[in-house]
């Protein structure tokens, strides 16, 4: 299917039908690009409730509501994708079920449908967007107060910032060092589960064997429990009753720290084998997010091929790199004057959003441009009394971009 743009502009997304644009007046262009968002993509903050809700459900064996999510993102529903998403959401299910209870590490569990997003995003047939919302409500406030006017630069910022992302995508270059950034960490997160795997396992052993000796301990006291019920029996006139409580309370006030010592250890190992159930399944789902990754890598091999015959050349490139740069500098002035500004609920619900978009999307930076974001979110998470939602995003997205260079 041919997609239809808009004069003066690069990236569009794809039309449900085709569109032959002959005019440059405004009028003509307003006309495309209504119809262009009409086609707009589910919002990743939409797509990642949905992708928990499958997990949560039977939904995940839903073949129709898998291939709508798919519909919904404009990712091709192909049969291999659909599947490995399948057995992604399985895989998480089993996660969220493990760390049920404990409310910090559900929390994180929760935060791996980002990991998933991020894979998705690229499949998609439709350009980046920064889908933060908080550009309509400012506009409805005529100039509203001096915390959505800076939010609302921050939504003006990212997207530009979105449009470059497109053109570098289109480089040929971009897609490639996304791709192989995305499996190339996911291949380090389950090497670690690997290394915290065997580390546990190590743990496992060191408590059974010492387990082991307490036991032992305990059968060597207990023989000495029979021979003193022996001598008593022999020797006194205590009622044989009485002497075998006497001789059992005996021991047990020798041994007491024994005792204690054994049910440590069983303790031990009871969390300990929990632990090793959960860091398992956390492993298994990234070898499924993996697996996802290879089926979309697959699915877009033939349109990457003709993006990079289409690609601009390096000093296109480089002019891009700069674009992004200058922007950078101009996203982070505002960010620091919005770090330390008063909480309110519209802020809680952009910040969400601004955190999914930069750990959805961190791979397709170009690696210079990486290298300063990063920089420069290490830096703002250093703010002085931020409001907390800011805080815990830019805190999240920092984290998130150091593990991605």
């Amino acid at each position: 299917m041919a997609r239809a743009r808009a004069p003066g502009s690069d990236v569009q997304p794809p039309m449900e039908h085709e569109v032959i644009v002959i005019s440059d007046s405004d009028s003509d262009e307003e006309v495309h690009n209504s119809s262009a968002n009409s086609s707009a993509p589910l919002s990743w903050m939409e797509a990642s409730m949905k992708l928990l809700l499958m997990a949560e459900s039977e939904l995940r064996n839903d073949e129709q509501a898998m291939e709508t999510l798919l519909r919904d993102l404009n990712i091709p529903p192909s049969a291999g994708v659909r599947r490995s998403l399948q057995v992604v959401c399985e895989q998480l299910s089993e996660l969220l079920v493990l760390s049920s209870g404990h409310q910090r590490r559900h929390r994180a569990c929760n935060d791996l449908v980002a990991v998933v997003c991020e894979v998705l995003s690229l499949a998609q047939t439709a350009p980046v967007s920064a889908q933060l919302t908080i550009a309509a409500q400012v506009k409805e406030e005529d100039g509203g107060d001096a915390v959505h006017n800076l939010l609302y630069g921050v939504v003006q910022i990212m997207e530009r910032w979105c449009y470059l992302i497109n053109k570098w995508a289109k480089s040929g270059v971009g897609k490639d060092v996304a791709f192989s950034k995305a499996m190339s960490r996911l291949e380090a997160l389950s090497r670690l589960c690997d290394e915290r795997i065997n580390q546990i396992q190590t743990d496992i052993s060191s408590h059974e064997v010492e387990k082991e000796e307490v036991a032992a301990q305990w059968k060597d006291a207990m023989d000495k429990f029979r021979t003193l019920l022996q001598l008593s029996s022999q020797y006194t006139d205590i009622p044989p009753g009485d002497s075998v409580v006497l001789a059992f309370n005996s021991t047990l006030k020798l041994n007491e720290g024994m005792i204690e010592k054994h049910s440590t250890h069983n303790k031990n190992l009871i969390i300990l084998l929990g632990k090793k159930k959960e860091v398992v399944a956390r492993k298994r789902f990234y070898q499924a997010v993996l697996q996802l990754a290879c089926a979309v890598r697959e699915l877009t091999g033939l349109s990457n091929q003709v993006e990079q015959e289409m690609g601009c050349p390096p000093d296109k490139q480089k002019f891009l790199q700069n674009e992004l740069l200058e922007l950078v500098h101009i996203l982070f002035d505002i960010l620091r004057e919005a770090m330390v500004s008063n909480q309110f609920r519209e802020q809680v619900c952009f910040c969400k959003q601004f955190m999914l978009f930069w750990l959805i999307h961190r791979n397709q930076l170009p690696p210079v441009v990486m290298e300063i974001v990063s920089s420069n979110f290490d830096t703002l998470s250093k703010t002085k009394d931020p409001s907390k939602c800011f805080s815990d995003a830019v805190g999240s997205v920092c984290s998130g971009l150091q593990r991605a260079l």
